[in-house]
């Protein structure tokens, strides 16, 4: 108290205030609790996100307590060991000897504050999981549909083919390759439409950029592997027909 006023600001206030700079010894007007009249900079601490529908952190600064008081604080205590939440009657014991009178409430460990505050988030990106999961199911079996009805389709070709001297392992690789080539398409389409969606999802993204290359590159190989999967049992089947019984057949 009485000293000249200061405050911390945090990295992204520093360089959205100052960029390219050194903000320290910068002045700055908060124009908040009696800091009306500017304070001097004498530290930057990292950012920090309050809420989590919003993966931007945001320019914060911090105010002196002694120089600032505020009508409620909140106090954070490090356990190495233990239950965190054993220790609540030796805090209240030690508050309660400091401020007489002093209420202690709303005590939670870290790691339910963190469950709280993120339980929204987590549940979103539970349900995206379990849709996209379920519609990569339903591209698995649509290309298991298209690549059986292909295969009964041109039984009489693959009759012919074997009679003249494809052996198996050929009917299978036209098969499996004519799936993927299928998977290559539908993938060309969804990843040009995912650019635009992502956008809306970007609340939901953490350090993660929209256009992230990794995440379109697992995704990509993730569907090739469906893709193969569901055309091996068509083309396993394909590769069963009997030139004889095919070209009878037709």
């Amino acid at each position: 108290i009485g000293a000249p006023k200061s405050i911390l600001v945090s990295e992204t206030a520093a360089r959205k205030l100052w960029p390219g700079e050194d903000p320290i010894g910068k002045r700055a007007g908060i124009w908040q609790g009696g800091f009306d009249d500017g304070a001097t900079v004498v530290g930057i601490v990292g950012d920090v996100r309050y809420h989590t529908i919003d993966s931007l952190p945001l320019a914060d600064v911090y105010l002196p307590y002694a120089q600032s008081p505020v009508g409620r604080m909140m106090i954070f205590v490090h356990t190495s060991r233990g239950d965190p939440l054993a220790l609540t009657p030796a805090v209240r014991r030690v508050v309660s000897g400091l401020v007489p009178g002093l209420p202690v409430f709303d005590v939670q460990s870290m790691a339910t504050r963190a469950a709280v505050a993120t339980a929204q988030a987590r549940f979103s990106a539970f349900l995206l999981s379990l849709f996209a999961a379920t519609a990569l199911a339903l591209a698995a079996i649509g290309i298991y549909g298209v690549m059986s009805f292909m295969v009964t389709q041109r039984t009489r070709e693959i009759g012919i083919r074997m009679a003249l001297g494809a052996d198996r392992a050929r009917v299978q690789r036209m098969v499996i390759t004519e799936g993927l080539w299928l998977a290559t398409a539908g993938a060309a389409l969804g990843v040009g439409a995912a650019f635009g969606v992502t956008r809306i999802l970007r609340s939901l993204l953490f350090d993660v950029k929209p256009g992230d290359p990794a995440t379109y590159v697992s995704i990509v190989a993730l569907l090739a592997v469906a893709a193969a999967i569901a055309s091996w049992v068509p083309a396993r089947r394909a590769s069963k027909v009997e030139p004889t019984e095919a070209l009878r057949a037709g």
